[in-house]
């Protein structure tokens, strides 16, 4: 009779905790070392030459200060019970959680809101939200955004040929959510925004250098933009010298001759 523990998608044990150790840019010595193992004990765990405990993956995944689905991941992978308790939001002890989000976009009325899982579907909308999104895309695009009935903010944000073309500010926004699709797959390798990063933020990278080097282009002029309220203008100025300014974040170029200056970083 085999008694093994199933693996599980993302691994063994051993591949998983040593994917979670490079999330986490540690070496096996200095993980080790703070989990007060050898780091030869630590190279048998993580090759498969050695069974942890159940006592050793909670300690290891304390010192990774793993997310608790994590540790739940990673007691599975090695063949021991989920220690933390998960619940589905439908649930009906759960009633009093749903009560309390969905106070969050109605008060936000008439201005829409989402309120979204792990994996950027969409739990709660109030109605702003929803008639937004149904004046920016059709009802096909929109069912072939919810396969399973669920809309996914991410994929409903890069969607290319409806809801993109209606944002002004496109390449601002895809480098916001590109880099927290990114963020979020760096501290957890099995998020879902692991998968969304590799599916839509590669994909717009060309808009990325493309925008960047505009901005190049647009600082390396003689003429420098000046906002002054919401209208933008124009001036022009010698080339002589360039700063940061550590206020505003902007680059910009002063003549030799100004004498009111912000307080800038050479």
């Amino acid at each position: 009779m085999d008694t093994q523990a199933p693996e599980l998608p993302g691994g063994s044990f051993g591949a998983r905790l040593a994917r979670w150790r490079t999330a986490r840019r540690a070496s096996q010595l200095s993980l080790a070392s703070d989990a007060g193992i050898s780091q030869r004990h630590l190279s048998f765990l993580e090759s498969g030459r050695a069974r942890p405990s159940r006592a050793m993956v909670i300690r290891l995944c304390e010192t990774l200060e793993a997310p608790l689905r994590a540790r739940n991941d990673l007691l599975a992978a090695a063949g021991y019970a989920p220690l933390y308790p998960e619940r589905a939001l439908g649930t009906p002890d759960m009633a009093a959680v749903r009560e309390a989000l969905a106070r969050i976009p109605t008060h936000h009325e008439p201005y829409p809101a989402f309120a979204f899982d792990r994996a950027w579907n969409v739990a709660l909308a109030n109605e702003s939200a929803m008639r937004l999104v149904g004046r920016c895309v059709s009802g096909k695009t929109l069912a072939a955004l919810s396969p399973a009935g669920v809309l996914n903010f991410m994929r409903l944000m890069f969607e290319p040929t409806q809801m993109r073309p209606r944002i002004r500010n496109w390449d601002r926004i895809q480098r916001a959510l590109s880099a927290r699709l990114r963020r979020e797959a760096a501290v957890d390798p099995w998020s879902p925004s692991s998968a969304l990063a590799a599916q839509l933020a590669p994909a717009h990278a060309p808009a990325d250098l493309a925008s960047r080097s505009r901005l190049r282009s647009r600082l390396s002029s003689p003429w420098t933009m000046v906002r002054s309220g919401s209208s933008p203008r124009s001036r022009p100025s010698a080339p002589p010298r360039t700063s940061r300014c550590r206020s505003s974040g902007l680059i910009s170029r002063f003549p030799p001759t100004t004498t009111a200056r912000p307080t800038c970083a050479q």
